[in-house]
């Protein structure tokens, strides 16, 4: 799974031997990846999601509605939401022995 995610962005086209440049390039490509997570989520709580994708079921990740969400934006010249804000504590599950 997680090497599907990094052939997403070709970083395996860059050819860079230089591993400062390398770093560099993750963490931007580890951005682009958080940020299309958040245009995911964005779509998803907005209804957004109802416009780019079928309705009677959603067999896309987070990551693909994102996807989605950013050509709909782009291809009707809407405003881009930019953000890296945290989760809401309530929206994440989490066990209580451990």
């Amino acid at each position: 799974m997680a090497t599907r995610k990094v052939v997403v962005f070709n970083l395996h086209k860059s050819h860079l031997a230089d591993p400062s440049r390398l770093t560099k390039l993750m963490i931007a490509a580890c951005l682009a990846y958080l940020w299309i997570i958040y245009l995911g989520m964005t779509a998803l709580q907005t209804n957004h999601d109802k416009l780019i994708h079928r309705t009677d079921r959603s067999d896309w990740s987070i990551f693909r509605m994102g996807l989605a969400f950013l050509d709909y934006c782009l291809s009707h010249d809407l405003p881009l939401p930019v953000s890296f804000c945290l989760l809401n504590i309530k929206s994440v599950r989490c066990s209580k022995g451990g």
